[in-house]
């Protein structure tokens, strides 16, 4: 699959970023287009579509943002010219069947076998077309779907519920329960940590920090929390990581966003991020989180194709931004915890736990910090090898001193830097412009 880490561990997504966060040869049409479909904005986004050049991406995404809102059989006329001007064209087929799912056509399930056997096919056409054949009472082929699913990628839970679901009504008791337990084996028969990471909230904090590779400086973070906001009706906070890299090295550039609105019980209600990556492409999304009816939606832009997904929505969501949170509120408190977290249109299980106390070295001093490490099962580019360290101030504040992780040759290490005075942030701002 593609590059799991945009919308999950930003602190480790944007030092691989390589190119700026849109291209110059995006049209302002394209691009607005863009925002107003990851925002959701649906009507705003057919507009800039109808302005921006035909091409078949433009097709494809005014089709996919007409199914999106409630416009199946214009969007299904659409995707069927589209299908057949584009034979070998994997997301024509995709939104195609897609399309004739949500008006009960029969053709839905060719379609799905057809994707299936598409060179292009993604895990998340898999659990799609699993759970097609399974309201369709097609079992063996909703079998066939789940276990593909599962042997491309062991970590998908849904996976695991569909294939459990699918032996149970097969008959197959003892398959059954091994899908079953392995599904609820990622979060350890919970669905999120015991401890309530609301506590690293903290209105108006600004941390900044330094990145650093061997002796190269890479690039300047900042995380900020900002007041309460209401979000679905309920009180939050709007949580911003951004990124911008050091303008000395020319083969290294990051400007990049992410954007995160906390409950204040700690789980993300929402969330934004505008990213590319010269491993992966561009990649924009915005997640939004109902829990009454406990869905999570997901709008996509990747490499100027729209997209979305609907997903159960589990206790305690977290993003990238939020996990840290989630690792700060645990150094206060010691132990573990397993928590489901959004990357690439799908839920999975990072895991936290406490090292021990330690003193470590900090601009100069000698520190009393917290040894975190945040483990997942996906991998990132460059190599990344999804654990991450952090050492966290052992007081109440909870801030991460330094955060360190492993690339494809040795580390990255993330450096808190000193407060400074208002006149002296905004000095330091225009020199890394200029």
């Amino acid at each position: 699959m593609r590059s799991a880490w945009p919308g999950s561990w930003p602190l480790v997504t944007v030092l691989l970023l390589a190119t700026s966060s849109r291209s110059s040869g995006q049209s302002t049409s394209s691009a607005s287009a863009a925002g107003c479909w990851v925002e959701g904005e649906a009507e705003g986004a057919l507009s800039a579509l109808g302005a921006a050049s035909r091409t078949r991406e433009t097709a494809l995404n005014r089709a996919v943002v007409q199914l999106y809102a409630g416009r199946a059989t214009e969007a299904a006329s659409a995707l069927a010219t589209l299908h057949d001007r584009e034979r070998g064209w994997t997301p024509a087929l995709r939104w195609l069947a897609r399309a004739q799912e949500e008006l009960g056509q029969p053709e839905a399930l060719d379609s799905a076998a057809a994707l299936l056997a598409s060179p292009g096919v993604a895990v998340l056409d898999q659990l799609w077309a699993g759970d097609l054949y399974l309201t369709h009472g097609r079992l063996p082929q909703a079998r066939s779907a789940f276990q593909s699913a599962v042997r491309r990628n062991d970590g998908i839970d849904l996976a695991w519920r569909g294939l459990a679901q699918v032996e149970t009504r097969l008959g197959d008791t003892a398959s059954a329960h091994e899908a079953g337990a392995r599904a609820s084996a990622f979060y350890g028969g919970g669905e999120g940590p015991a401890v309530v990471p609301a506590s690293a909230l903290r209105p108006g904090e600004v941390l900044r920090y330094q990145v650093k590779y061997l002796f190269l400086h890479l690039a300047s973070l900042t995380l900020e929390t900002g007041g309460l906001v209401r979000q679905g009706g309920e009180p939050a906070h709007r949580v911003v990581f951004s990124a911008k890299s050091n303008g000395g090295i020319p083969f290294f550039h990051i400007d990049s966003r992410f954007e995160s609105v906390v409950g204040e019980d700690g789980a993300v209600l929402a969330h934004r991020h505008v990213a590319s990556d010269s491993d992966s492409g561009a990649d924009d999304a915005g997640y939004d989180m109902d829990r009454r009816s406990r869905r999570c939606t997901v709008r996509t832009v990747r490499d100027g194709v729209f997209g979305y997904q609907v997903l159960p929505l589990p206790a305690n969501a977290q993003d990238g931004v939020s996990v840290l949170l989630v690792a700060r509120a645990l150094a206060r408190v010691r132990g573990t915890a397993v928590v489901p977290t959004a990357v690439d249109s799908m839920w999975w299980p990072t895991h936290l736990r406490t090292l021990g106390v330690e003193r470590v070295g900090w601009r100069g001093r000698d520190v009393r910090a917290v040894h975190m490490q945040a483990a997942a099962s996906y991998r990132g580019p460059g190599g990344l090898s999804g654990v991450v360290d952090l050492w966290i101030s052992d007081d109440e504040r909870a801030v991460p001193y330094r955060v360190k992780m492993k690339v494809a040759v040795g580390s990255v290490v993330l450096e808190l830097l000193p407060d400074e005075p208002p006149a002296a942030r905004r000095a330091s701002a225009g020199e890394a412009e200029r």
